[in-house]
């Protein structure tokens, strides 16, 4: 019997005792490559159901707060630049003696500002929309600025011939107490100004006695034409997010609680269907698709149509355009959207803003009138209209939706109806009088969200099918490896393990 138990068990020899002893229990390196191959081949299934970079894409849509989608829409990184020309009268004593028939006018610029735009109340309302407070300052750059804001210009007396211009369909009664009052106030056509009034503080008695006596037709005193801009530009905004809204991303649902504008009483000229704010787009833009923005400055939804592809910062992009048409009226006999109702239509080129502006009489163009009806350039000496420099364009990576890179410049113009009811100011009657224009630019985004686009446009949808079949391969390699070693284990010290040891 004890010779029977012999035979069954198993002594290990003395020197395989030490070397088992030296080295690390073989099933930790057994579950390492299991382990790790559960991972590998989890993480590249998934990749390969759900790809990376559309799971990023799609979690930009919700815009959730701590995510850079949202922290950068917050506090924009673009940098903006508005550039200020004005236009200097420099016949103006020829003009008002009868020796000169028309202005001649001197451009003056650029005054570079920066723009800085800002979102606060920010609210997710819980039905794929976001309402924000949208607001923009302007910011003085000396170092990119050769001129001085000290300067003097000669420029149309805005709040005499504006609203003289407004007055002009009044009842005889009014007229008279206007002339009285002009006359009493003795404002003249011009004035000379420094360029920092005109943007900021631009006044006239005439103006203060009737903001004070007629506050309901005269609202602002200070007709600084930047004060005029961005006094305005405040504003109560939601727009459309998350997944069911990817077509609709960052385009109005609402603005100031209206689903329209509230400017023109034609329900289609004051729609903010497909409205942007020009900050984002709809992801996945296709060529066919046309883009649309808002600025109030513009008082409507403006459109820009593809051009070509480009390349920008190393980027495949869109370049969009103005359409050199955007302020003409329509060609297939609809009803002009931007003529006020009783009034005579505008030249092509030219559309009306007052309802933006508390009824001024002010119509924006292209600049140096870009594009338009050639009577304009007949109406004034200096326009000297250019295409490179005077008309707009966006550059968008189509797959984000971001603007790389854009330029638009739009012109302000006093426009003059028939004031020959006001003695002094006869010669102005049916006149359109530049009065300045402005550039906006964006020049670029930051570093580090061109690296963060290009890692999610190009690099992504570039590499992680690869990568995750490589996922996948290194997953099942690293599992059988691991199956192989355990099986080993087993076999070696499992199963010689269970016989009794001899122990004499």
């Amino acid at each position: 019997m004890k010779t029977f138990s012999k035979l069954l068990c198993w002594s290990e020899p003395a020197s395989e005792k030490k070397k088992k002893a030296a080295q690390p229990p073989a099933n930790k390196g057994v579950v390492t490559y299991i382990a790790c191959g559960v991972l590998s081949l989890i993480v590249g299934c998934l990749g390969l159901i759900w790809s990376p970079s559309e799971v990023l894409m799609t979690e930009r849509l919700r815009m959730r707060r701590g995510f850079p989608p949202f922290e950068w829409w917050v506090t924009p990184p673009e940098e903006v630049f508005v550039s200020f020309y004005v236009f200097n009268v420099s016949n103006y004593e020829q003009f008002l003696n009868g020796s000169h028939s028309k202005l001649r006018l001197q451009e003056v610029g650029p005054y570079v500002f920066k723009e800085v735009e800002q979102h606060t109340n920010v609210e997710h309302n819980g039905n794929d929309t976001l309402t924000y407070k949208r607001q923009y300052k302007v910011e003085f750059v000396p170092e990119l600025n050769t001129l001085n804001l000290n300067d003097t210009v000669v420029i149309p007396n805005l709040a005499l011939l504006g609203m003289a211009s407004y007055l002009a369909d009044s009842s005889f009664i009014i007229k008279l107490g206007f002339n009285l009052l002009m006359r009493r106030m003795g404002s003249q056509p011009f004035k000379r100004v420094s360029v920092y009034d005109y943007m900021w503080n631009l006044t006239d008695p005439l103006l203060l006695v009737g903001h004070k006596l007629a506050p309901f037709l005269v609202p602002v005193d200070n007709l600084g034409i930047l004060d005029l801009i961005y006094s305005n530009l405040v504003d109560n905004i939601t727009v459309f997010i998350g997944e069911n809204s990817a077509r609709r991303f960052f385009t109005m649902d609402r603005f100031n609680g209206r689903k329209r504008l509230g400017f023109w009483r034609n329900e289609t000229c004051d729609s903010i269907d497909l409205a942007t704010e020009g900050m984002l787009y709809h992801q996945n833009i296709a060529r066919t698709d046309d883009l649309h923005f808002f600025r109030k400055t513009l008082c409507r939804v403006t459109p820009v149509k593809y051009e070509k592809d480009v390349v920008k910062d190393g980027l495949q992009a869109y370049r969009y355009i103005v359409p050199h048409d955007t302020f003409h009226r329509p060609k297939n006999g609809e009803k002009d959207c931007y003529t006020l109702p009783g009034r005579k239509p505008h030249p092509n080129g030219m559309s009306e803003i007052s309802p933006c502006l508390y009824g001024f009489p002010l119509a924006i163009s292209f600049p140096h009138f870009f594009a338009a009806d050639e009577r304009l350039l007949d109406l004034v000496d200096g326009m000297t209209p250019d295409h490179e420099k005077h008309s707009g364009f966006v550059i968008v990576e189509p797959v984000s939706g971001l603007p790389l890179s854009s330029r638009a410049g739009v012109q302000g113009n006093l426009v003059m109806r028939d004031v020959s009811t006001f003695g002094p100011l006869a010669s102005f009657s049916d006149m359109y009088i530049p009065l300045f224009w402005i550039e906006m630019a964006q020049v670029g985004v930051p570093w580090y969200v061109l690296t963060a686009l290009y890692l999610t446009a190009v690099v992504l949808p570039a590499t992680q099918g690869v990568v995750c079949v490589a996922l996948v391969a290194l997953g099942v390699g690293l599992l059988a490896v691991g199956m192989c070693r355990l099986r080993r284990f087993v076999h070696k010290y499992v199963s010689l393990d269970q016989l009794p040891q001899c122990t004499s």
